[in-house]
């Protein structure tokens, strides 16, 4: 039924037709006079309310078309389609057009032009390192790239960017270290014990600083998908850590990297340059796109591209700027998805010790660790600490103490301060006892090696941080103690250390075997970590595996034990 104001409901349409289908000449003369030049016809008008074509004349001379209902385009009431991103015009604002970099990894290429580089539309992508096809939205390949699962190194662009800047001028800084992991970056929070890592470390001029590169998850801002910490947790936990920082003289400079749907290069750089950076740093130095080309790169495939090239373990970790850990796990997901089929545990035990090297007191040249340690009569293992400079010396010959270089520092080194050349000391040629056998060992390293333990164990046990370090044949912790302390000892005191029983509140099972450890040091050591955190993380649920079966491989899942007996219950 019409309106009345239409009349008769047999002719209003005809009314309403002629009323709202304008004379072409008048309706040409009415957007010239609301819209300017700015707006023209192209074709297609059949009245005010059915689409047209129309062309856009950008300031810059440029042109795209569209199509819109002209009256909304007369009345003002709607903007160009395309300048708002709901049209594609090929050539103007098509992903392809705006963003040619990421074309190359679209399967199919001509997709591209149909859609504008922010849709959410999802499309097939191909991993240009590795070859692997991945299914993403356009938008989170435009502002985040394409963050392959199969390559990914899990380091940031933003933390990539700013330490490949400041890599440019180490040569001004005192110290860098990414990734940074102090000891006392620990609190509670929640009842739960957590340990701090920190993006960026420098010093400068006997100042420490830290840069925390602050992007768009955690921080306040959006969380993360599996998170179980709020926004205001995730802040709260941002306040504790510069709290500590500060408590240890370090000051805390945060850069906003939450770009969004901005250009993230731009976005950041602009951050930086207007951040507190610019007036400790001197930052003209920087070549920041060659930072922003850098970060776009995988650590993980240039991890295996100094592999292939025959670096060790060791030298791959110096190069890049990440723990030897690290390197360790890049290398076996390289391994797992094809992408490097050369590393093995062997090899790189092998690598580790296979490098030219020099014993300055005696200036005999070797061509490997092993081949130098076998000719007088010491561990590998010592020599490549010497090498390292991680220990004072290794070996004797004729009542001297062996010191070690590897070749190329050797060349280097200017040969008329050899004699005086002498590499740091460490605990790990303080002597130790095992208060089980009464054994004195000239070092931790030879402890060590003899019961197969981690340095940083006994180190560990001689500190008084953990009870023990290892087991005998027969089952029984070992204790140790540095030799100084030993002869201060009575023998109470060593049988009471040496009865100890663990009470079980630091106990930990593994859900895949069901197979109790006495504490999460122990069961790190079984499934191949470093080290208990990320194993006591799995402990807490803050991650979902630690460490890999000896045998098969699997993935392994953790729990406090007294965690485990409650839930058991509890079902």
């Amino acid at each position: 039924m019409k309106k009345e104001t239409q009349g008769c409901k047999y002719c209003g349409y005809e009314k309403t037709s002629k009323r709202t289908k304008k004379p072409f000449d008048e309706f040409i003369k009415e957007l010239k006079e609301s819209r300017g030049d700015e707006f023209t016809y192209v074709s297609g008008y059949n009245g005010a309310s059915s689409k047209a074509i129309f062309r856009h004349h950008m300031k810059d001379g440029s042109h795209h078309d569209f199509k819109m209902v002209p009256k909304n385009l007369i009345n003002g009431t709607y903007y160009c389609p395309c300048c708002s991103g709901y049209q594609i015009y090929i050539g103007y604002n098509d992903f392809n057009t705006r963003r040619p970099e990421l074309v190359k990894y679209l399967l199919n290429p001509e997709e591209g032009t149909k859609y504008s580089e922010y849709s959410n539309h999802i499309l097939e992508w191909k991993c240009p390192d590795c070859g692997n096809i991945l299914k993403k939205r356009i938008s989170e390949v435009s502002t985040r790239g394409i963050c392959c699962p199969r390559c990914s190194d899990g380091i940031s662009y933003p933390n990539k960017f700013m330490y490949n800047s400041l890599l440019q001028i180490k040569d001004y800084l005192n110290y860098i270290e990414r990734e940074f992991r102090p000891d006392w970056c620990k609190y509670t929070y929640n009842e739960k014990e957590c340990f701090g890592v920190y993006d960026i470390y420098f010093e400068k001029d006997n100042k420490k600083y830290i840069v925390e590169m602050d992007g768009g998850l955690g921080h306040g801002n959006r969380t993360y998908t599996k998170s179980d910490k709020s926004k205001d947790e995730l802040l709260d936990i941002d306040k504790i850590k510069d709290l500590l920082a500060k408590e240890h003289d370090i000051e805390v400079i945060r850069i906003n990297c939450d770009y969004g749907s901005n250009d993230r290069y731009s976005f950041i750089l602009n951050e930086v340059l207007n951040s507190k950076l610019s007036s400790i740093l001197n930052l003209s130095l920087i070549d920041f796109k060659k930072s922003n080309i850098l970060s776009q790169q995988s650590l993980l495939l240039k991890t295996v591209e100094l592999w292939n090239d025959g670096y060790s373990v060791g030298k791959i970790s110096s190069e890049i700027g990440v723990f030897s850990d690290t390197v360790t796990h890049y290398l076996k997901s390289a391994q797992k998805y094809g992408i490097c089929n050369t590393y093995s545990i062997k090899e790189s035990r092998n690598r580790s010790i296979s490098n030219k090297i020099v014993c300055i007191t005696t200036n005999k040249e070797f061509d490997s660790i092993v081949d130098g340690a076998k000719f007088y009569n010491t561990l590998a293992t010592s020599v490549s600490k010497c090498c390292r400079h991680k220990a004072g010396y290794a070996g004797y010959y004729n009542g001297q103490k062996l010191i070690w270089m590897y070749k190329t520092e050797y060349d280097n080194f200017p040969k008329e301060k050899l004699k005086d050349y002498v590499p740091k000391e460490d605990n790990n040629y303080t002597k130790v006892v095992c208060l089980n056998t009464g054994e004195i060992f000239d070092g931790i390293i030879y402890a060590a090696e003899k019961y197969g333990v981690l340095d940083s164990g006994i180190t560990a046990c001689c500190s008084k941080t953990t009870h023990y370090s290892g087991k005998d044949s027969d089952g029984n912790i070992l204790v140790w103690r540095y030799l100084d302390e030993y002869k201060q000892m009575t023998k109470e005191e060593i049988n009471t250390l040496l009865s100890y029983k663990s009470m079980g509140k630091k106990k930990v099972i593994c859900l895949n075997t069901l197979q109790i450890f006495d504490n999460a040091y122990e069961a790190s050591v079984w499934c191949g970590l470093n080290n208990k955190l990320i194993l006591q993380s799995c402990c807490r649920n803050e991650v979902r595996f630690a460490g890999v079966h000896p045998d098969t491989g699997e993935k392994l899942n953790w729990l406090y034990y007294k965690d485990y007996l409650k839930e058991k219950e509890a079902a």
